[in-house]
C-alpha cells in the first residue's frame, strides 16, 4: 500500500458549542468585511442526521480572508475580546514552599555531577589493593566492607540520578552477583565523557544513537574474546573463583573459600528434564557462628538449624533416621480470635479436656503409624504430644522456619505434610545417615548430615566477630555467584582491565571508518572503558600515564588481547599467565547496565517534550503498532501489519529536524495493511457571561506545550505512561499550580477498566485519558473543549456514530456511547475507531454524581495543514493536505452543569483507540435476569439467553501479546 506522511500543520479549530453569535456585524463593519457564506457540511446518512438534529447547532465563525481567495471559511474562535470587567478579580495562587522545579541544561549537569560523585565514593574499592570502608548503619551497627553494593546500600541520598546509580548496583548484584563496583565506576565515566558534547550543543539523541551502536559492538566483541571453559575441571574452576575473590577481604583464606563456594554450588545444582537450576539464595544457607577460627568454616552435606529437641529425654544422636516433616501444629486447635465456651455442668468441662487429649493422642498415633525417628514441624508441639512421642522413642523439633524445612526436605528426600492423617510411607525421608544435636558456644544446633544426594546445604562460617563474619558472608556470596555464572554460561574473558582495553581498541579502530558527528560520542565510549585499568593502576600507586600508555601500545599488537594490569604491582602482565579470568556473563551485564544508565541520565533531553512510547501487540498472523508521542502536538500513530515480525524504526536525528518526513517507518514496508493517526491539537476555554454572548479566551495550543519526560511515569508491567505538560508561555498564570495530562494505557486484554466511565476494552484497543487538574479558570463558570484531529489514508472516511445501552456491567443505566469510526468507502468493514462515553468526570475518585455531560461538535473535513506533530509528519510525509483525509471534531465538557470544574478544579475524559469494530455493550446476565423476572420468562429461555450472550462477548484479537 503506497504511503506518504503528515504535512506541516497550521493552526485551526472547530468552534466550540454556542460560539458568540452577537456583536459580529459591528465587528465586521469596523473591519470593512462582508459576511462570508457559511461552510456547509455534506448531508449525513439518515441515522446520523437524526442524531445531529438533537445536538446543539454549531456556528462556524469567519475570520479575515486569506490571500488565496475562494471564500473558504477556516475554523477558529472569534478574536478575543477585552473582558476585563467580565473576568473579575484574579485568583491568588500560593505554591508550596517545598516545591522545586528544574529543567534544561542545569538538570543534565546535575545528573552527571551526581553520578560522578557516587562513582568517586567507591572508586578506591576496585582491585586487589582495594580499601575497606567503615560505615555506621541506621541502627548504629558497624559495616566494614569494600563491596560496592554493600557500601551504596548504606548511603542515604536525595538526588534522583544518584538514587538510580545505587539502584543499578543492586541490579548488578541480583543479576550476576559480581561487578557491582565496576558498573558504578564505568557508568559514571560514561556520563562524564558525554558532558563535553552537551556543552558543544550536540543533540542528546545523537549521543544516544552513538552509545547504542557502541553497546551493540561491545557485546559482539566480548563474545569474540570469550574463551570456553571445562566446568568439570576442578582446578580451573578454583582459579576462576580465586581471581574473583582476590580483591575481597577473604583473599587470605582464598583456597578454603574457593573450595567452599565450589562445593556449595555443585551441591545445589539440580537438573531435571533438561532444565538446570542453581538456586543459591534458597538452598545454600550461610550460618554465621561467632567464635573459633576462619579455618573452621566448612560446607555440610546436609542441613544445620539452630534448634534443640523439645524434650530433654529425647534422643540427640540418631543414625539413619526416618524423618517426617510437617507444617501443622501438634497441639489442640485454638480459635482464630477470642473464643468463649459456656459450660453449665461440671462433667462438660471434663469432657472438653478429654476431647483435647483424644485429639492430641490421635495425631500422635498417626505419626507413630509410619515409625519415624525424627519429627520436625514448623508449628508448635504441646506437652502432651511431647509425652506421647517420647514414649514412642521419637525425637521432635518444633518451630522450624519454612525455608529451613524446604532445605531439609530437599536434602533427605522427605515431603512436607500438612495433615497427619494423610501421612504415607513415601512421605518419610530416609536420605540422611546421621542426626545429632551439638552445643556450640551457648547454643544448641541440630545437624542432619551425610545425606546420600543432597540438593541443599548449609555453609558454616566461624570468625572473631559479627562484623568480620558479615563481610566474609558477602565475599562468599560473590564467589558462589561467580561459580554459578560459569556453570550456566561457561565462557571467560581476561581480567585486570585487559577486556576493557581490548574492547576500547576495537571501538577506536572502528570509529575511524565512521562519518558524521556520531563518531565522536562513539569514540568517547572507547575512552570511557579505560577507566577500569586506570583505576586499578591508581589504587596500587603506580604511574597512571606511563602504564596506561604502555598498555594502549601493547593492545595495538596482534595477539595481545589478554594483556592487562597486575593489581598488586601495577605492572603489565598477560592475564593468561597470571590466571586472572572473569565470567563473560558478568562483563556483559556490566556493560549493558552502565551504558543504559548513561543513556537515561546523561543525554537527558535538551527538551523533555521529546517523548516516544511504542507498543507492539503481536497476534497469530499480524501485528498492531501503537506510537504515542509529545513531539509537537500530542498524537497517537496506529499501524496494522500483516506480519508477526514487523518492526518499527526511528531515525532520531531526522525526527527532531525541521523536516522529519521518513524518520519513522515499518519493516518490511509491504506488510503494512492500514495506518491512521489521532492528534490532540487544542484546548479551548469559554465562559457564559451576563450578556447573551459566550466569552472565548485565547486557546491553549498543545503543540507549544512543554511536556515532562515519561520516564518517571512509565510502567513497563502495566504498559502505562503519562504525558504531563504545561504551556511554554502562560501569561494568565492559569497553569501556575496546575497541569494538563494524557494518561495512556497502551494495552488491555479484555473486560472493562476499573475507574469510571468503565470503558469496554478489547485486546486490539488502547485507552487515553485526558486530565485537566488544578488549572485556574480564566472566568466564572469556565467550560472547556478538546479539539481532536484524525488522519486517514485515501479512500477511508470517518463517521460519527452514537449508540445507547442499558448495561454498563455494574448497574442497569442508560448511557450514550460515541465513536469516530473509519470505514473504507468501497467496503463495509470498520478499520479503526475512537470511542468514548458521553460523560466526563470531575473527581479523582469518580462516582456517578461526579459526571459531566460531554458533547461532540463539528466533525468536518480539514484539507489544510494542522499544528505540527513530529511523529505524524515523520510517518505520513509532507503531503498531508493533498494525499490524506484530515478531519477534526470538538468535544466539549460541561454544558449547563459546567460548574463542576469550578468547584473541584479537576476534569477527566477517557476514550479508546483501536483497530477493527468498536466494542459494543451487550445485555449482561444481570440485565437478562431483571428482564426475565419482570416479564416472567421461563427459566430455560433465561439460561439459553445467558449462554448466547456470554459467547457473543468473546472479543476479537484476544490472542495478542503486548511487547514494549
Amino acid at each position: 500500500m503506497s504511503r506518504c506522511i503528515t504535512s506541516c500543520w497550521r493552526e485551526r479549530m472547530v468552534s466550540p458549542p454556542g460560539a458568540a453569535r452577537m456583536g459580529e456585524t459591528e465587528a465586521r463593519r469596523r473591519r470593512g468585511e462582508t459576511r462570508p457564506r457559511p461552510l456547509r457540511a455534506a448531508s449525513p446518512p439518515h441515522l446520523l442526521r437524526h442524531l445531529l438534529q438533537q445536538l446543539v447547532a454549531v456556528a462556524v465563525l469567519p475570520r479575515e480572508r486569506s490571500g488565496h481567495g475562494g471564500g473558504t471559511v477556516p475554523w477558529g474562535p472569534p478574536p478575543p475580546r477585552p473582558a476585563a470587567k467580565m473576568m473579575g478579580p484574579r485568583p491568588v495562587l500560593v505554591l508550596s514552599q517545598n516545591m522545586k522545579r528544574e529543567s534544561g541544561r542545569k538538570v543534565q549537569t546535575g545528573n552527571i555531577t551526581a553520578a560522578k560523585t557516587i562513582a568517586d565514593i567507591i572508586r578506591t574499592c576496585l582491585g586487589p589493593r582495594a580499601m575497606m570502608k567503615m560505615l555506621l548503619d541506621p541502627m548504629g551497627g558497624i559495616v566494614m566492607t569494600n563491596d560496592g553494593n554493600a557500601i551504596l546500600r548504606e548511603i542515604q541520598v536525595q538526588h534522583p540520578a544518584a538514587k538510580s546509580m545505587i539502584e543499578i548496583s543492586r541490579t548488578q548484584d541480583e543479576e550476576v552477583g559480581d561487578g557491582t563496583t565496576s558498573v558504578i565506576i564505568l557508568a559514571g565515566e560514561m556520563l562524564s565523557v558525554a558532558e563535553h558534547f552537551l556543552e558543544q550543543q550536540m543533540h542528546p539523541t545523537v549521543i544516544i544513537g552513538a552509545y547504542r551502536k557502541a553497546l551493540d559492538d561491545m557485546i559482539s566483541i566480548l563474545k569474540k574474546i570469550g574463551t570456553p571453559v571445562d566446568v568439570n575441571n576442578r582446578e580451573m574452576m578454583l582459579k576462576i573463583i580465586k581471581s574473583a575473590i582476590n580483591t575481597k577481604a577473604i583473599s587470605r583464606w582464598s583456597d578454603l573459600a574457593c573450595s567452599i563456594a565450589l562445593d556449595a554450588v555443585k551441591t545445589v545444582e539440580f537438573e531435571e528434564n533438561g532444565r538446570r537450576e542453581i538456586d543459591i539464595k534458597k538452598y545454600a544457607k550461610v550460618e554465621k557462628i561467632p567464635g573459633g577460627f576462619n579455618e573452621d568454616s566448612c560446607v555440610l552435606r546436609g542441613i544445620m538449624v539452630n534448634k534443640d529437641v523439645t524434650h530433654p529425654r529425647m534422643r540427640r544422636l540418631i543414625k539413619n533416621p526416618r524423618i517426617v516433616l510437617l507444617d501443622c501444629s501438634l497441639e489442640y486447635k485454638k480459635g482464630e480470635s477470642q473464643t468463649d465456651i459456656e459450660i453449665t455442668r461440671e462433667e462438660d468441662f471434663a469432657r472438653i479436656l478429654q476431647m483435647e487429649e483424644e485429639y492430641i493422642q490421635q495425631i500422635c498415633e498417626d505419626l507413630i503409624r509410619v515409625k519415624p525417628d525424627l519429627v520436625i514441624t514448623e508449628k508448635g508441639i504441646s506437652d502432651l504430644a511431647q509425652h506421647y512421642l517420647m514414649r514412642a522413642n521419637i525425637t521432635a523439633i518444633r518451630r522450624v522456619r519454612k525455608t529451613d524445612n524446604n532445605r531439609i526436605a530437599r536434602a533427605c528426600g522427605a515431603r512436607i505434610v500438612s495433615r497427619t492423617d494423610e501421612l504415607r510411607e513415601e512421605d518419610v525421608g530416609t536420605g540422611a545417615r546421621l542426626f545429632e544435636v551439638k552445643k556450640i558456644g551457648d547454643e544448641y544446633f541440630a545437624f542432619i548430615t551425610d545425606c546420600k544426594d543432597p540438593k541443599a546445604c548449609t555453609i558454616i562460617l566461624r570468625g572473631a566477630s559479627k562484623e568480620i563474619l558479615a563481610e566474609v558472608e558477602r565475599n562468599l556470596q560473590d564467589a558462589m555467584q561467580v561459580c554459578r555464572n560459569v556453570l550456566i554460561d561457561p565462557q571467560l574473558v581476561p581480567g585486570g582491565g585487559a577486556t576493557e582495553m581490548a574492547v576500547s581498541h576495537a571501538l577506536t579502530e572502528k570509529s575511524k571508518g565512521m562519518t558524521g558527528v556520531e563518531q565522536w560520542p562513539y569514540r568517547a565510549v572507547a575512552q570511557a572503558l579505560e577507566v577500569i585499568p586506570r583505576t586499578l593502576i591508581q589504587n596500587c600507586g603506580a604511574s597512571t600515564i606511563r602504564v596506561l600508555t604502555s598498555l594502549r601500545a601493547k593492545h595495538t599488537q596482534e595477539g595481545s588481547q589478554t594483556w592487562g594490569v597486575n593489581g598488586e604491582t601495577g605492572a603489565l602482565v598477560d592475564m593468561k599467565d597470571l590466571g586472572i579470568w572473569e565470567p563473560l556473563a558478568v562483563k556483559l551485564q556490566t556493560y549493558k547496565t552502565a551504558v543504559e544508565v548513561s543513556m537515561q541520565y546523561n543525554p537527558g533531553w535538551n527538551n523533555s517534550s521529546v517523548n516516544l512510547l511504542h507498543v507492539r501487540a503481536v497476534g497469530q498472523n499480524d501485528t498492531l503498532h501503537y506510537v504515542w508521542s509529545s513531539i509537537g502536538a500530542p498524537a497517537a500513530l496506529l499501524v496494522a501489519t500483516g506480519s508477526q515480525s514487523s518492526t518499527l524504526h526511528v531515525n532520531w536525528t531526522r525526527l527532531l529536524s525541521p523536516a522529519p518526513a521518513g524518520a519513522i517507518w515499518i519493516e518490511p514496508p509491504g506488510s503494512v495493511v492500514y495506518s491512521t493517526a489521532v492528534v490532540f491539537t487544542k484546548v479551548f476555554e469559554y465562559s457564559k457571561a451576563d450578556t447573551p454572548e459566550e466569552l472565548f479566551y485565547p486557546a491553549y495550543d498543545l503543540s507549544s506545550f512543554s511536556w515532562d519526560s515519561i520516564n518517571r511515569t512509565l510502567n513497563h508491567t502495566a504498559l502505562t505512561a503519562e504525558f504531563l505538560g504545561v504551556p511554554a508561555s502562560d501569561p494568565s498564570g492559569s497553569f501556575s499550580n496546575g497541569s494538563l495530562a494524557f494518561r495512556v494505557t497502551a494495552y488491555e486484554a479484555n473486560g472493562r477498566d476499573g475507574p469510571l466511565p468503565s470503558l469496554l476494552h478489547t485486546a486490539n484497543s488502547s485507552k487515553v485519558e485526558f486530565v485537566l487538574a488544578g488549572v485556574a479558570p480564566r472566568g466564572n463558570g469556565s467550560r472547556f473543549a478538546l479539539e481532536v484531529a484524525t488522519v486517514e489514508e485515501p479512500g477511508v472516511a470517518r463517521r460519527l456514530r452514537s449508540a445507547r445501552s442499558i448495561d454498563d456491567e455494574y448497574t442497569p443505566t442508560i448511557f450514550e456511547t460515541l465513536s469516530l469510526a473509519a470505514k473504507a468507502r468501497n467496503a463495509s468493514a470498520t478499520l479503526s475507531f475512537l470511542q468514548w462515553k458521553a460523560t466526563a468526570y470531575g473527581s479523582r475518585s469518580p462516582k456517578r454524581e461526579d459526571g459531566i455531560r460531554c458533547r461532540a461538535h463539528g466533525l468536518q473535513a480539514a484539507n489544510w495543514t494542522l499544528p505540527a506533530s513530529g511523529v505524524i509528519r515523520a510517518y505520513f510525509g509532507e503531503g498531508l493536505g493533498s494525499a490524506y483525509a484530515v478531519s477534526a471534531i470538538n468535544i466539549s465538557f460541561g454544558g449547563e452543569d459546567g460548574e463542576v470544574y469550578q468547584e473541584k478544579r479537576y476534569l477527566s475524559w477517557s476514550a479508546l483507540l483501536g483497530f477493527g469494530q468498536p466494542p459494543e455493550d451487550t445485555f449482561s446476565p444481570l440485565v437478562i435476569s431483571i428482564m426475565a423476572v419482570a416479564l416472567g420468562t421461563p427459566m430455560a429461555l433465561l439460561l439459553v439467553g445467558s449462554v448466547v450472550v456470554l459467547f457473543a462477548q468473546r472479543k476479537r484479537y484476544s490472542e495478542y501479546e503486548p511487547i514494549n
